[in-house]
C-alpha cells in the first residue's frame, strides 16, 4: 500500500486546505466528523488548528512556498 493515503491522512489533508477556502463551513464541519470517525482524537484536531494558526500567522507576511506546504501537510501527518 505504499504511496497510499489511509483515510486519516486524507482527512488531515482536506483538514488542512479547507480552512484557506471561503464558504466552507458546513464541509470543514463534516471533515472534522469523518476525521473523528476515523480515530482522530479531539487533541489532534486542536494540534492541527493550532498548526494552521501559526502557518496562517506566518504567511500573513509571505505565502507559503509549495514545498513548505508539502512540508506542513507531511508534518500533520507523522503526528497521528
Amino acid at each position: 500500500m505504499s504511496g497510499v493515503l489511509t483515510y486519516q491522512q486524507r482527512e488531515i489533508v482536506t483538514l488542512s486546505d479547507l480552512p484557506s477556502l471561503d464558504g466552507v463551513e458546513g464541509q470543514l464541519q463534516s471533515h472534522i466528523d469523518m476525521g473523528k470517525n476515523t480515530g482522530i482524537t479531539e487533541n489532534q484536531l486542536a494540534q492541527l488548528a493550532d498548526l494552521i494558526q501559526e502557518t496562517v500567522n506566518r504567511s500573513c507576511k509571505v505565502f507559503l512556498s509549495e514545498r513548505e506546504r508539502i512540508d506542513f501537510i507531511e508534518s500533520a501527518i507523522s503526528n497521528l
